[in-house]
This record gives structure tokens, C-alpha cells and sequence, in this order.
């Protein structure tokens, strides 16, 4: 059952969802009113490239749900954002909501930060956690179920697959792995959590959430937390343990890394770039 299945009239608002909506709208509306573009400028405030995230600045995982690269990504992820939200907090309640807001857009941040060696902009990878929640809970639950019609279920489907060919044609390059772990991590949560009631189930999700945060503070196969651990031993002198990690560096082609950030020994004062 839910925490709030009385009569829909006497619902509160759905308070979190609108505030993430209002959040993403506003941030356009700045973003918009500046030079920056998140597609083309990585130097915007908020995006954390991945050598800052493996760096110590984790707060990129979530602020870059705020931010989308042009007008219509922005309106078509609140579009879906506001049916979505409000149906999952109304059967959650707004405090389980906004844990599940945190969990599932820093887990999709990390999944693309693994796969593709971008955080990516945009709140699609928490859609797509919302979608494989509703679809997987709706089984046990009516009013989660009318949310998702035969239609919306394929158009999101279809349009998850589009994303990825479009970036394997190299057409634009799109956050799959955000997309792909939202909706793996959603759909785990929804099956966990609102459909079955074995404790065990729901230790084992936990324990799996917990790990996968584990390579933000080792993870020797990547080639940015590679490069983020030779500046810090740069910037403290040890330079032949600084060769050995960027010996090991090997970014993937996606990888985007602000030329002004202030981690890089070329941007210390005093040094320059070669």
C-alpha cells in the first residue's frame, strides 16, 4: 500500500516534484540569459567534468540535473517529469520522493560518468529511473499502472534506443548511460521496494546502491580517476608517483574536461601550458 492512497482530492501537492521542475526551468532561464551552453562550454557553473567528480566535487552528480542543453531537452524532461513525480511521491510521501530523487540521479550521473567519462547534463536519467519505477511497481499497484499507457511505455522505449544509435552514429552525443542506469536502478527499486516485502531483497539493494559508489574513490581501470589522482600527487610534489598515474591515463573519445579548472598543474599560477 502506499503512504498516501486516501482520496486524490485530498492529496497534498506534490511538493518536491514541483520544485525540481521549477529548478530545471529556472536554471534555463539562466542559462539562456548567459554565454554558456552546456553542449559546447564546459566551463558553465554546475557541470563537473569527470577529473573534478573523481576529485572530490560530488555534488556534480546531482547539480547537473538542473541543467539541459537547449529549450526543447528542458521542456520535454519537465513534461515528463511532473506526471511521473507526482504519481511516484503521492504513493512514496515527499521525504522517501526526494531519497529517491538523490539515489537514482547521482546513480544514473555515475553510470555515465563510468561508461562514456561524462556526468552528461539533463534530468533524463531520473525520468527514466521514475519510468522503470512506475512500470515495474504499476504490477502492484492500480494507480501506479495508469500512469504509464501502452503508448508512453513504447515511445520510451523506442526513444531510449534512438538515443543510443544516434550516439553510436555519432549524430549527437546523448547521456545512455545515465538513461540506462536510471531506468536498471528505478526499475530495481520499484520490484524491491513496492512489490515484494522480503527484508533480504531490500538489504541486497541497498548493498548494491553502496557499491556502485565505491569506484567514485578507487577505480584504477579509469582513466579520469587516473588523471585525477597524478594532479593530486602533482600539486604535492611526488612527481614520479604522478608519472606512474598519468602513464595509465586512457580517456574515453566522449570525455569532456574543462580547460579552466583549477585541479590542472597548467592552471596553477605560475606553470604553463604546453
Amino acid at each position: 500500500m502506499s503512504e498516501n492512497s486516501e482520496n486524490p482530492l485530498k492529496l497534498p501537492p506534490p511538493v518536491v516534484t514541483y520544485l525540481l521542475a521549477a529548478g530545471c526551468a529556472l536554471t534555463f532561464f539562466f542559462q539562456a540569459s548567459g554565454s554558456n551552453n552546456p553542449l559546447t562550454d564546459v566551463t558553465y557553473p554546475g557541470y563537473v567534468d569527470p577529473l573534478s567528480l573523481w576529485s572530490g566535487r560530488y555534488w556534480g552528480l546531482l547539480t547537473s540535473f538542473f541543467y539541459h542543453g537547449n529549450l526543447i531537452h528542458v521542456a520535454f524532461n519537465i513534461y515528463w517529469l511532473i506526471p511521473f513525480g507526482t504519481a511516484l511521491e503521492r504513493h512514496l510521501g515527499w521525504l522517501r520522493f526526494l531519497l529517491f530523487w538523490v539515489l537514482a540521479t547521482s546513480f544514473g550521473s555515475l553510470m555515465q560518468a563510468y561508461t562514456e567519462g561524462s556526468t552528461g547534463v539533463g534530468a533524463s536519467g531520473f525520468l527514466y529511473a521514475l519510468f522503470g519505477c512506475l512500470w515495474v511497481a504499476g504490477r502492484e499497484s492500480p494507480e501506479l499502472a495508469a500512469v504509464l499507457s501502452p503508448g508512453t511505455k513504447i515511445l520510451l522505449m523506442v526513444w531510449l534506443i534512438a538515443c543510443m544509435a544516434a550516439t553510436s552514429g555519432g549524430l549527437v552525443m546523448i547521456a545512455n548511460g545515465a538513461h540506462l542506469g536510471g531506468i536498471a536502478l528505478g526499475a530495481l527499486y520499484g520490484y524491491v521496494f513496492l512489490c515484494q516485502h522480503r527484508l533480504i531483497w531490500k538489504q541486497a539493494a541497498i548493498a548494491f546502491t553502496g557499491l556502485a559508489f565505491l569506484p567514485l574513490f578507487y577505480a584504477p581501470w579509469s582513466g579520469c580517476w587516473n588523471l585525477a589522482q597524478g594532479v593530486k600527487a602533482y600539486s604535492k610534489a611526488q612527481y614520479q608517483q604522478a608519472i606512474f598515474y598519468f602513464d595509465r591515463v586512457q580517456l574515453p573519445p566522449t570525455t569532456r574536461l574543462s580547460s579552466n579548472t583549477k585541479l590542472m598543474p597548467w592552471n596553477r599560477p605560475g606553470s604553463s601550458r604546453t
